[in-house]
């Protein structure tokens, strides 16, 4: 029988494919690591968001919504003014979001704007009753599912928002008088889930 002679060759042929086999497979690792913690990240940022969202929903009574008419005559009204002051104390120390405030509908449908955080000089400031002509779908789910949900990336005259928002319901009737929002920047929170 003829011996097999050594032959360099193949064992550089063979640790060259073992090397590019070894490559892809960190890499694939790599990519479906990366994905997981990115989503990881996103999940646990949103849930973050909607529990504000729902926390700030049940600190507010629900009696103190049906003094409100969604009109500039709520800028004397008591509960409109502590509500205006609990919102601006809540944007005020949480950084990351810009909007706090809360929605009503109308026997119409429209949604509108009840209180927001915003000073009334800011040009982004919403007077009550301003209506809401760019929600979404998800704003209209709150008021007749009354669960939480998050919507966006959304553009609206203001930018473009993620969106958490918690129902407040009237604990007799059990209707939505009126849903939380809190808005955050769509592309801080991208910079954010990819930084972390």
């Amino acid at each position: 029988k003829q011996k097999q002679m050594f032959n360099p060759t193949n064992i550089l042929f063979r640790s060259k494919w073992f090397f590019m086999l070894l490559i892809a497979v960190i890499f694939i690792a790599g990519t479906g690591l990366t994905m997981y913690v990115y989503s990881f990240v996103k999940e646990t940022n949103l849930n973050s968001l909607s529990r504000g969202a729902q926390t700030i929903a049940s600190s507010i009574d629900a009696s103190e919504l049906s003094t409100l008419t969604g009109t500039d005559a709520d800028l004397q009204n008591p509960a409109y003014i502590t509500l205006k002051s609990k919102l601006q104390k809540i944007r005020s120390v949480e950084n990351d979001v810009r909007f706090v405030y809360l929605t009503g509908k109308t026997e119409t449908g429209e949604i509108f704007f009840y209180v927001d955080s915003e000073d009334p000089q800011s040009e982004d400031y919403s007077p009550p009753g301003q209506t809401y002509d760019e929600a979404d779908q998800s704003f209209y789910d709150a008021f007749s599912t009354g669960e939480p949900n998050i919507t966006g990336p959304a553009t609206d005259r203001w930018g473009t928002w993620i969106t958490a928002l918690a129902p407040i319901i009237e604990p007799t009737s059990g209707a939505v008088t009126a849903t939380v929002g809190l808005d955050i920047d769509a592309s801080g929170h991208q910079q954010y889930v990819y930084t972390n």
